[in-house]
C-alpha cells in the first residue's frame, strides 16, 4: 500500500470531474497530518443523496480504481456538492485515524485493520445507500 504522501501526490496530479485532491499537505511540528484543498461549503447528508449525485460517487469510485487505486475512507464529511455535482475528496487517508463516523461505512474487514480495497469502497457506497433509502 503506498504511503500517505504518495497517495496524496498521486491524487493532487489528477483532474478528474468528482475528485477534488489535494492542494498541499504536510506534516506539522506535532507530526499530524494536514491536507490543504479548495473550499467546499456543502457536505452532502447520505439522507438527500440524490441519484444524480450517487452516480457522480460510484463514477469517482470506478475512476480510482481503474488507476488500480481505493479510496479507503468513503462516508459523509468526504463528499461535498457543487455546481458540477458530486466531489470525493480525501482518498486513502481518513481511515488511518479512526472515528465513530468511519465504522458505520467502513467494511468489516477495514474495522479489522486490513487495508483497503476495492470491494471496501463498494461496501461504504452501499452505507450511504442504505442512509438515502432511510429518508
Amino acid at each position: 500500500m503506498p504511503s500517505i504522501a504518495d497517495s496524496l501526490n498521486w491524487h493532487r496530479a489528477l483532474s478528474l470531474r468528482h475528485l477534488l485532491g489535494p492542494t498541499e499537505f504536510g506534516l506539522t511540528e506535532g507530526k499530524d497530518l494536514f491536507i490543504v484543498r479548495a473550499y467546499l461549503p456543502r457536505e452532502i447528508s447520505p439522507e438527500k443523496l440524490t441519484i444524480s449525485e450517487l452516480r457522480g460517487l460510484i463514477s469517482a469510485v470506478w475512476m480510482l480504481h481503474g488507476f488500480g487505486r481505493p479510496h479507503g475512507g468513503i462516508k459523509p464529511s468526504n463528499l461535498f456538492l457543487t455546481d458540477s455535482g458530486v466531489q470525493l475528496v480525501d482518498p486513502n487517508t481518513s481511515l488511518r485515524t479512526p472515528r465513530f463516523e468511519n465504522a458505520r461505512f467502513a467494511a468489516p474487514e477495514i474495522l479489522s485493520g486490513n487495508n483497503p480495497t476495492f470491494d471496501s469502497d463498494y461496501y461504504a457506497v452501499g452505507a450511504l445507500q442504505i442512509g438515502r433509502a432511510h429518508v
